[in-house]
C-alpha cells in the first residue's frame, strides 16, 4: 500500500526492485526443483460484501490456519506454508507500507520493515486479503494507509482492513480480555497493553472494540490516540 503522496518516481522505483527479488526467487526456486503453485485459495468475498462478512471469512480462516489467540505471532508462518506464498519485509520509501503480488505460480507480500511491529502485521493481514481476494476485488496501486472508522473510504480497502482487523484481534479474544480487564484502571494503559501483546497498533485495537460494540462511539471521545 502506498499514500496517495508518494512520488510516482519513488513508487517506480520500489517496483521496480521488488520486480527483480521476486523474479530471482522464482528462477531460483526453479533451479532447485520447486514446483510453482498452480492450486489457489480464494475468499467468497466481492465488492457487495458487507464489513462483517469480511469479519466472519477472517474469522474462519484463523480458526482454519489455527492462528490461536494472538494471530499476530504465527501469520507469516501460516502464509507462508498454507499459500506456499513468498513474504519478504523490505526497506521501502516512507509512505509506502505493503504491496501484494500475483505472478504465475508465485504469489508474493512485502512489508515495509521500517514500519512499527503493529502497523506491519497489519499490513500483512491486509495484504493477505488482496492475494485471497485478487480475481474479484483487485487493489489499486495507490491506497490509503489509515484505519477506516465509517469514513468514505475505497470500498475494497475497507473490506481488507475490516478482514486484517477480525483477522488479528478475533472476537472471542478482544471480547474476553474486554470483559476481564480492571474496569477501575485507565483505559488507555490497558489498550496499550492489550495491543502490544497482540503485535498491533493501539488504535487499530480501539477501532476493532468500537465494531464489536464493547463501547460506543461516543466513548471514543474521552480516549486520546
Amino acid at each position: 500500500r502506498a499514500e496517495p503522496g508518494v512520488a510516482a518516481n519513488l513508487l517506480d522505483a520500489f517496483e521496480e526492485s521488488a520486480g527483480r527479488w521476486i523474479a530471482t526467487y522464482r528462477e531460483l526456486g526453479a533451479q532447485q526443483g520447486a514446483e510453482p503453485a498452480w492450486l489457489e485459495h480464494k475468499l467468497a468475498l466481492t465488492r457487495q460484501s458487507t464489513f462483517e462478512d469480511a469479519q466472519a471469512a477472517a474469522e474462519s480462516l484463523g480458526a482454519r490456519w489455527a492462528l490461536g489467540e494472538r494471530p499476530a505471532e504465527s501469520l507469516q508462518a501460516a502464509i507462508e506454508k498454507q499459500l506456499r506464498t513468498l513474504v519478504l519485509f523490505v526497506n521501502a520509501p516512507a509512505g509506502i507500507s505493503g504491496a501484494a503480488s500475483q505472478v504465475p505460480g508465485l504469489n508474493a507480500v512485502l512489508v515495509n520493515r521500517k514500519e512499527p511491529e503493529g502497523r506491519r502485521n497489519f499490513d500483512l493481514a491486509h495484504e493477505l486479503f488482496h492475494l485471497l481476494t485478487w480475481d474479484v476485488m483487485p487493489p489499486d496501486r495507490v491506497e490509503s494507509v489509515e484505519v477506516p472508522h465509517g469514513g468514505k473510504g475505497r470500498r475494497v480497502e475497507q473490506l481488507a482492513e475490516n478482514f486484517a482487523a477480525a483477522l488479528l484481534m478475533p472476537s472471542a479474544t478482544m471480547r474476553a480480555r474486554w470483559q476481564g480487564r480492571d474496569r477501575d484502571g485507565d483505559l488507555h494503559e490497558w489498550l496499550n497493553a492489550t495491543a502490544t501483546d497482540l503485535r498491533v497498533s493501539a488504535k487499530a485495537c480501539k477501532w476493532r472494540l468500537v465494531n464489536l460494540e464493547c463501547f460506543s462511539k461516543s466513548d471514543l471521545q474521552g480516549i486520546n490516540d
